[in-house]
């Protein structure tokens, strides 16, 4: 097994035995908002978070991948279910440690297109 496969195959493990954190979205944002972090990219209730944003959740934050639950609804797609407070939506992300849905262009990173194409 070479060296990059060998890494490969200990990171999923990791992911594969790792508890994942679950996290409203809004205490996502307050998390980001009180953080000492300086982004590109600014933090707010409403915004789509960023990669930036996600990695900071999974990587400093809490060191494991993360389930973030109940979007805006004005961010998520309309057929979503919308929670009772009427702002929100019953959606959710896993957000994974070093996982990069975007490359740093804004364009979805290689292998992606599938993602992008299901979103149309």
């Amino acid at each position: 097994m070479s060296v990059s496969r060998r890494a490969l195959v200990a990171k999923l493990e990791g992911i594969v035995n790792s508890e994942f954190v679950r996290m409203d979205y809004t205490d996502a944002i307050k998390v980001l908002e009180t953080s000492s972090e300086k982004f590109d990219y600014p933090v707010h209730w409403g915004i789509d978070m960023q990669s930036e944003h996600e990695r900071y959740l999974t990587e400093k934050h809490v060191g494991k991948p993360v389930i973030v639950m109940n979007y805006p609804k004005d961010i998520k797609a309309f057929y979503m279910r919308v929670n009772d407070d009427g702002k929100t939506v019953a959606a959710m992300d896993v957000l994974g440690a070093g996982h990069r849905r975007r490359s740093s262009a804004g364009k979805p990173a290689r292998g992606a297109f599938w993602m992008c194409s299901m979103r149309a």
